[in-house]
């Protein structure tokens, strides 16, 4: 009996208690616990997933010790097998219990290509399955992403892996961008959203919404406020307007008519890959795939690119350049500070490529994108903002001043 294989404990109604320590006593303390009433052990057996037994004998190679349920299922996703070697991939922010390049050694030459395996949350992980299975694996052009392997994505009862093929022979953007001599950044966007997400977003459907509730949702703001109140309240007094204030502000924006259509919704520099001296594009991580505005995966990588710790520690880009680019008018960018963020240029010249795109995409839908695209990076400022990084206090001050450009344009 092992959670890693989906299993739960049934015990008398009254004698819960009495089986955790049972279970706690044989070295089980994890294992769920239910009362025995027909119902639930029917709830339960209907989550439950079999998949492929454990392979005992197969050899796992990891650079730090697994967790039980976690080896478990590494056991039933790679059954068959003579070896699995981990080795850990870092930069992704998603809660898991880890991920890893896993390169499986078999004596069926064709199985023997690298994979990418997730390990994290039931819920999470079977959100990214159903979202591959029923929306990207049909919709995305093949290569467009990289391909998950359902039949290895294996399912604990706390715990769920997602295995996909290792996307080779490809670099990540970030990596092409903080390269002195990348070129064409213009032409790597573009093959973005006219390669992987070209039929998502070719015939948005057009929608009457309240821009705040569409980019942060209410449930986002709360989740916000309190790591934006403790920042704010490090600002200098009179500086910028509270984080109540902002969102007051945007919440009174009457509703308007934007595309929408499925989008990525964390189209990030870590989940996009380039190759073929960038004609092709594969994205990964489609777990949340939902319908958006136009506007939402373009504000994703534009904030994603200029505000990122990583990026910045490895390739600064100045406060007064920053601010430049996203406090005054998005779509008129000053060619002195674009000149003075030359260190940055290629991520500079991304970000451009961004808005361009969007002025494109609105203008073939006949719209005008000023507001939705500010609230949609307003969205992402205070996404990074609240992360206590070196540059929170500079993604808040742009956010605010966006806000007040909100405010004096008249959209209220």
């Amino acid at each position: 009996m092992n959670k890693g294989y989906g299993c739960v404990a049934a015990a008398r109604p009254g004698q819960t208690n009495l089986a955790r320590q049972t279970l706690a006593a044989v070295g089980l303390p994890e294992i769920p616990v239910v009362e025995a009433n027909p119902e639930t052990i029917a709830q339960y057996c209907l989550r439950l997933e079999p998949g492929p037994s454990p392979d005992p004998a197969l050899r796992i190679s990891s650079p730090t010790p697994l967790k039980q349920d976690t080896e478990i299922l590494l056991r039933r996703a790679f059954s068959g097998f003579k070896s699995i070697k981990l080795t850990a991939l870092t930069g992704g922010r998603s809660m898991t219990d880890g991920i890893w390049r896993v390169e499986a050694d078999s004596t069926d030459a064709e199985l023997r290509s690298p994979f990418v395996v997730k390990c994290g949350s039931r819920d999470s992980i079977d959100m990214q399955v159903r979202t591959y299975r029923d929306v990207v694996a049909d919709r995305v052009p093949f290569r467009g992403c990289a391909p998950l392997c359902l039949e290895r994505s294996v399912a604990g009862y706390r715990k769920r892996l997602s295995v996909s093929r290792f996307v080779e022979r490809a670099d990540r953007l970030d990596a092409l961008l903080i390269n002195p001599n990348c070129a064409n950044p213009e032409k790597i966007v573009d093959h973005i959203f006219e390669g992987p997400l070209h039929r998502w977003r070719t015939k948005p459907q057009t929608l009457n919404l309240r821009l705040l509730d569409q980019f942060l949702p209410p449930r986002v703001r709360r989740k916000y406020r309190s790591g934006l109140n403790a920042l704010h309240k490090k600002l200098p007094v009179g500086t910028a307007s509270s984080p109540a204030d902002l969102f007051s502000v945007m919440k009174a924006i009457p509703p308007r008519d934007v595309p929408v259509c499925r989008a990525h919704d964390d189209l990030n520099f870590r989940n996009v890959f380039v190759a073929e001296g960038g004609v092709e594009i594969i994205l990964i991580d489609f777990t949340r795939a939902v319908v958006k505005p136009l506007a939402q995966d373009i504000a994703r990588m534009d904030v994603g690119l200029a505000f990122d710790d990583e990026l910045n520690e490895a390739q600064p880009i100045a406060d007064d350049v920053l601010e430049a680019y996203y406090s005054r008018d998005l779509f008129s960018i000053s060619l002195p500070h674009s000149v003075k963020g030359r260190g940055a240029r290629a991520r500079l010249t991304a970000i451009e490529a961004l808005r361009n795109r969007m002025l494109m995409e609105a203008s073939a839908q006949d719209y005008d994108p000023t507001v939705e695209y500010k609230i949609a990076i307003v969205a992402g400022l205070l996404y990074e903002a609240r992360r206590k990084t070196k540059w929170s206090a500079t993604a808040y001050r742009c956010a605010d001043a966006l806000v007040s450009t909100l405010k004096k344009s008249g959209a209220l």
